[in-house]
């Protein structure tokens, strides 16, 4: 019994010190669409390459293979009162043809903020934040590459 004793005490330990992190996870999100909102970001963008978690797996007759995952995201606020830009979590059917490269969204499901979400998804997004803003980072250099591109092109340069 002297195990099962020290085992529920390391959990009581454990579970309260989640309660008290946990409390402070709204402001934790809440600090980082301050610090991404400074930035002006005008684009949206969600991270397929590694979903939260994925669900019901499929194959259709026409080779299609698709399933249910939820994605962190850098999008405008799903809310009617929404207030621009925000984490979110999408929920979303996607697809991979077996004939094609990659996969892609075939329906949006569902959008809702970070914050809305429960606490073990919070968590799992929040391991993901460096690759979101990583992957922000790139898209934004990406598109500054393309708009030069297209100017050189329109002032006649090669």
């Amino acid at each position: 019994m002297a195990d099962l004793d020290r085992l529920f005490s390391d959990l009581g330990q454990a579970t309260r010190e989640l309660k008290d992190v946990s409390a402070d996870l709204d402001g934790v999100i809440g600090g980082l669409e301050q610090k991404l909102a400074s930035f002006g970001i005008d684009f949206e963008l969600w991270l397929m390459q590694t979903p939260l978690d994925t669900h019901d797996m499929s194959v259709s007759a026409s080779n299609v293979s698709t399933r249910i995952e939820r994605q962190l995201g850098y999008a405008p606020d799903p809310r009617p009162a929404g207030r621009g830009s925000i984490l979110c979590i999408r929920r979303a059917e996607v697809g991979e043809n077996a004939l094609s490269d990659g996969t892609e969204v075939l329906r949006v499901l569902e959008v809702i903020p970070l914050t809305e979400a429960d606490s073990t998804l919070r968590i799992a997004a929040l391991r993901q934040v460096p690759a979101l803003i990583e992957a922000l980072t790139e898209h934004a250099r990406s598109s500054t590459e393309v708009i030069g591109k297209v100017r050189d092109l329109a002032d006649g340069k090669r």
